[in-house]
């Protein structure tokens, strides 16, 4: 891993997700927009994602339950469906959760603009 992992791990932080905000391209009412994120397992143990709270249904993910491998490194995929977005930009927040003690849970954001049809 990094040396600023290493600090990370030292200081007792077990998961890290980078990047931890993406902004996708410009799309279209009807378009959807993927966005990757890695979780890195800084821990002697594996963890695992129990599931994920979204602020709206415009906003998938990857199938979960899933385990994050001891010192391993799980990539989440999201989309953002923008079916029914107005146009302008849209923000989404997503909160995983999770069953490492120090971690239960972590956010990730996604942005985009919504140009006109």
């Amino acid at each position: 891993g990094s040396l600023r992992h290493a600090w990370l791990s030292a200081s007792g932080v077990r998961l890290v997700v980078e990047p931890p905000s993406v902004r996708l391209e410009e799309g279209k009412p009807g378009d959807d927009r993927d966005a990757t994120f890695l979780l890195y397992n800084l821990s002697a143990r594996p963890v695992r994602i129990l599931g994920v709270k979204t602020n709206c249904g415009c906003v998938s993910t990857d199938k979960l339950p899933t385990t994050v491998p001891p010192r391993g490194i799980k990539e989440l995929r999201v989309t953002l469906h923008l079916e029914k977005s107005p146009t302008g930009v849209v923000e989404q927040t997503l909160v995983y959760h999770t069953d490492e003690p120090t971690t239960p849970s972590f956010a990730v954001e996604i942005s985009g603009r919504v140009s006109e049809p």
